[in-house]
């Protein structure tokens, strides 16, 4: 078994690693910079997915020569909540139009360019699951507060990406399966700005998410293709 992680020098995406290295699992990390943990079960590639995804996936396909082993599980990790310049919008008049674009990117496009690799690198016959971590705030049932527009926006079209991509992977890759995740409020630095008004209970540690992701990741069936699942795995409304 062999898993793919995207956005590995993210703070969930740095323990998601170490998690499954420890396991001896070979472990395939990509990300914009150098990933500093060293493992002899790891191969790292630096590369932005967003400006390179040829190069990303002539890496992958490297890769898969070699072992002639696909990923069996892929996560994704990439995620924008805030710049140093630009906090979430509080309100319509704060949304601008760079801001907007980049949660877009970020968020959604991203994602899109990895799936587009992973069609072309799995089979039909092909047994794999795919993660891409999502936002409860990207849920358009569950938003009770308002604000935070581009982030909001940025999540609810990944989701949308993960629903309409299980339905054409039903008939292109039958025994794949792509779901999204809210992993929590974990403490990294995309959440450090608005951690004072958490309670202590609502602030789950980086290795504490990273093992949930990954017994989401285990129990994961074709049945769940398309769903957006809690920390826990239950079922959120999109």
């Amino acid at each position: 078994m062999s898993i793919l992680i995207i956005g590995g020098n993210s703070g969930i995406g740095q323990r998601l690693i170490q998690y499954y290295c420890k396991q001896s699992t070979m472990v395939l990390a990509v990300s914009r910079s150098e990933i500093s943990f060293s493992h002899p079960s790891l191969s790292t590639f630096k590369a932005d997915l967003a400006k390179q995804p040829e190069v990303v996936c002539d890496w992958l396909n490297s890769k898969v020569n070699k072992t002639n082993a696909k990923p069996s599980i892929v996560i994704s990790c990439i995620g924008l909540l805030h710049t140093p310049e630009t906090l979430p919008e509080k309100c319509l008049q704060a949304v601008n139009q760079d801001f907007f674009q980049l949660n877009m990117q970020v968020n959604c496009f991203m994602n899109i360019l990895l799936a587009q690799c992973l069609a072309k690198l799995y089979g039909r016959r092909d047994s794999f699951k795919v993660i891409m971590l999502s936002a409860k705030v990207g849920s358009i049932a569950d938003n009770q507060l308002g604000g935070w527009y581009s982030y909001r926006i940025s999540k609810a079209a990944l989701n949308m990406l993960v629903k309409t991509l299980s339905i054409e992977w039903h008939r292109t890759h039958p025994n794949g399966c792509i779901v999204a995740v809210h992993p929590g409020t974990t403490d990294t630095e995309l959440s450090k700005p608005f951690q004072a008004n958490l309670a202590a209970n609502q602030l789950y540690s980086p290795q504490l998410t990273a093992q949930r992701i990954a017994n989401i990741a285990e129990q994961l069936t074709v049945e769940k293709s398309g769903q957006l699942l809690f920390w826990d795995g239950s079922v959120l409304p999109y």
